[in-house]
């Protein structure tokens, strides 16, 4: 929108994406190819522009940015009961992205991403080492900028689920924490300004960065089948789900008049640890004597910057807290056997701000 005289119009808001289902079932025969890709991911839509002129009228809620769609996966899954070549890539994605929040006198929100299921499943063959990647990752959307008021906030971000199968009592598979992406990002606030003409005697504030959840990454043994977990080059086997909320935005810079005070910086978002969880439902999941670190913890995002005035600077905006996730390692018994799960010395980490949670559930066997 665009005016020379009067009253700006907001602009309007992006679309919600919401990913469906994608399969691909590989039962017999031979197949030959370079990638071998399932997405049901999703994109939100960008929040529309104001571009106002000579506008006149109060800054808050005149000219607002447009808010960004909502980005949601779906379900995404790669079934196969016997080999294939694959030279390129392998990847079963199930991702979300908010859209952008578009820009205006007053910035629109970030749009929220939410990850889908991601998974592969190895019906009873032996797959040994497995060169692919399931992906459940989230991205909340920046927040606008503030041409002459505050910057839009960010999106939240919650990961989805990735989870690799192997069911039936010949199958066999290796994995590592590189098949898994099941992070989540928290978009960043938008900056704040106030232009030569502003009459603002405190300058608008950045925009909150969006808190972050991570998502679940599932190693799961079925009916008589056996998950091995590949240490890495460390010699430990290293798992994790992570989250890092988004950055706060700047405060603006208030300094084209006398007695006026910056703008206060955006709060940095909050992080909190996404799900590690090992299930052996009549299987075994074993590292083979190797050490195992599973690590489910948050981080938050940087503070906004204050902004500068002629008469004080804004604060910082400090940062939301971290809440630790959930580790949990459960067995069962079905018709084909006992569940079991055997690792080398294990740590486990649920940390943060407020603590996560650690479950042990068994009614098979854990060494």
């Amino acid at each position: 929108f665009f005016a020379f005289n009067g009253v700006a119009g907001d602009g309007g808001d992006g679309g919600d994406g919401l990913g469906g289902s994608a399969t691909i079932n590989i039962l017999s025969g031979t197949l030959t190819t370079n990638d071998l890709i399932v997405d049901a991911g999703s994109i939100g839509g960008d929040g529309g522009n104001v571009l106002a002129s000579s506008s006149s009228g109060s800054v808050t809620g005149i000219g607002v940015g447009g808010t960004g769609g909502r980005g949601q996966g779906g379900i995404a899954t790669i079934d196969f009961a016997t080999g294939f070549t694959a030279t390129g890539t392998v990847n079963s994605a199930s991702t979300g992205s908010g859209g952008a929040g578009g820009f205006g006198t007053v910035g629109g929100g970030g749009g929220g991403g939410i990850g889908g299921l991601a998974q592969v499943i190895v019906t009873d063959f032996d797959a040994g080492a497995l060169a692919l990647t399931v992906n459940a990752s989230a991205d909340g959307g920046n927040g606008g900028f503030g041409d002459d008021g505050a910057g839009g906030n960010g999106g939240t971000a919650s990961g989805g689920t990735g989870r690799i199968e192997a069911d039936g009592a010949n199958a066999n598979i290796s994995v590592t924490q590189a098949n898994f992406v099941t992070a989540a990002t928290g978009g960043n606030g938008g900056s704040a300004n106030s232009n030569f003409f502003s009459d603002n005697i405190v300058g608008g504030a950045g925009g909150n960065g969006g808190d972050a959840t991570g998502g679940t990454l599932e190693i799961a043994a079925s009916n008589g089948a056996t998950v091995a977990m590949t240490p890495e080059t460390s010699g430990i086997v290293s798992l994790s789900s992570a989250a890092t909320g988004g950055n706060g935005g700047n405060g603006a810079f208030n300094g084209f008049g006398g007695m006026r005070v910056g703008g206060d910086g955006g709060i940095g978002g909050g992080g909190a640890g996404g799900t590690v969880r090992l299930s052996a439902n009549g299987g075994t999941i074993t590292s083979n004597g190797s050490a195992v670190d599973i690590t489910v913890s948050g981080a938050s995002g940087a503070e906004g910057s204050g902004g500068t005035g002629t008469a004080g600077n804004g604060a910082a905006g400090g940062v939301f807290g971290t809440t630790g996730g959930r580790a949990v390692i459960d067995t069962s018994v079905t018709s084909a056997g006992v569940g079991a799960i055997a690792l080398g010395t294990t740590t486990i980490a649920a940390n943060g701000d407020s603590a996560g949670r650690i479950e042990i559930r068994n009614t098979g066997n854990i060494s």
